[in-house]
């Protein structure tokens, strides 16, 4: 009868996509959260320009720029972190603030060009709604979906390759789907099912849900990577 390997389990599941990302969130569960809480706070912006319906148009638009931009650029920090703790090397507030100066421009620069795609198609689907154009409806939804598909590898490719144009991360991206469509729906899938969790539980979101996405998306990129080198 075969031995138990508890070790050689641990190590299997660590390897799993899925299972790697908590396995790896619950190693790290305290600097993770506090990294979260760092991120979260670049939301606020994002949160005033939704919600405050009472305020200016052109008030409200700033706070959308700025959020933005601030997002894309915490963004591209929590994705380099990910990116280090997948070596398995302890979190610290050295390294955290190493990345900060190392990555939040660059993810400025980088990501924020790549998040507005994201919204201008949202835009247009919109507009396409309220105007009951059915052509533009379904063109408008179809470019939305393939770029909420490509956004799946945004942040791996960006913490691989900071330096890379915005560009060129969106034509990696955009092979990877075309590649893989079916494992990217599922990236895709476990993103919503995260992110509902989140909405449901405003805790979640600051604490864990972006986090989680982060590691399991980058684990998933990884995976792919090495099948495609092989």
């Amino acid at each position: 009868m075969p031995a138990y390997d508890p070790i050689s389990v641990d190590e299997d599941a660590y390897r799993s996509p899925f299972w790697g990302t908590f396995t790896l969130a619950k190693e790290n569960i305290e600097g993770l959260v506090a990294v979260n809480l760092l991120w979260s706070v670049t939301l606020i912006p994002l949160f005033l320009a939704v919600g405050m319906t009472i305020w200016p148009l052109w008030v409200r638009g700033i706070l959308l720029v700025i959020g933005l931009i601030a997002s894309a650029g915490a963004t591209g920090v929590l994705y380099g972190l990910v990116e280090y703790l997948n070596h398995r090397e302890p979190l610290s507030l050295e390294v955290v603030r190493s990345m900060w100066e190392q990555l939040a421009i660059a993810g400025m620069q980088r990501l924020a060009p790549l998040f507005g795609t994201l919204g201008v198609a949202l835009l247009g689907l919109t507009l396409a709604n309220t105007l009951h154009l059915f052509v533009l409806q379904a063109l408008s939804g179809a470019l939305l979906l393939c770029l909420l598909l490509c956004s799946m590898y945004w942040g791996p490719l960006f913490a691989e390759k900071p330096e890379s144009s915005s560009w060129h991360m969106l034509r990696r991206s955009f092979y990877f789907v075309s590649r893989y469509p079916g494992l990217t729906l599922l990236s895709l899938l476990f993103a919503a099912i995260v992110g509902l969790f989140g909405v449901v539980s405003l805790a979640g979101l600051f604490l864990i849900v972006p986090v989680l996405i982060a590691i399991y998306q980058t684990r998933r990129y990884q995976s792919l990577r090495m099948t495609h080198n092989h």
